[in-house]
């Protein structure tokens, strides 16, 4: 069954994803737009989700992006993970402030997001709050451990390293999906209280 599988992607499948990472029909770095087209071609995802399915990972499908969950897991990995969403969450509410906010394809550069954060209050308190690694005093600082938090979990990519530009990947939408749903979580909890 698995014979048809080319060795090599499945490798380069699994490393990228076993880590907690995407691989993003959008992304050109790191070989992963190549993979996603792997991925996506004729019978090749259900192929390599009955190969991971044998090692307890399912491989999932989002929009433009794939990724591992998996299918039994330890509460301590939940709880790690749920802290990790809470930084999102934080590092979200920040971008959906930004005259640009983020959708797939956005380009950001580190100084526009602080020309911006520096002309709003609101916007600077915001990034001041997010606790990423050591408390940056510097903006431009503070936003460089941002983004590379968030292209090191594979939801941006370093388009240029001169311009500190940024790109949103496909794999942003995960995010973007899982707040919905806390939302929506939110809302239907607050409804059967009142």
């Amino acid at each position: 069954m698995f014979m048809n599988l080319h060795k090599e992607y499945t490798t380069e499948i699994f490393q990228l994803l076993s880590k907690g990472n995407f691989i993003s029909s959008n992304a050109s770095k790191d070989h992963a737009g190549k993979l996603y087209r792997y991925i996506s071609e004729e019978d090749h995802f259900e192929r390599l989700k009955a190969y991971f399915a044998l090692i307890n990972l399912s491989l999932e499908c989002g929009n433009g992006y794939y990724y591992f969950s998996q299918i039994s897991e330890k509460e301590t990995l939940r709880e790690e993970k749920i802290l990790k969403f809470e930084r999102y969450i934080d590092i979200l509410d920040l971008f959906t402030s930004l005259e640009n906010p983020p959708f797939v394809g956005t380009r950001y550069t580190i100084t526009e997001i602080a020309q911006e954060c520096l002309g709003n209050p609101m916007q600077k308190e915001k990034l001041e709050e997010i606790r990423i690694g050591g408390n940056k005093a510097n903006i431009t600082d503070k936003l460089r451990e941002i983004l590379d938090f968030l292209t090191a979990d594979t939801f941006l990519e370093l388009e240029d390293e001169e311009t500190e530009t940024y790109k949103v990947l496909d794999s942003f939408n995960y995010l973007l999906e899982i707040i919905k749903q806390i939302e929506i979580y939110g809302e239907q909890a607050l409804s059967a209280t009142e």
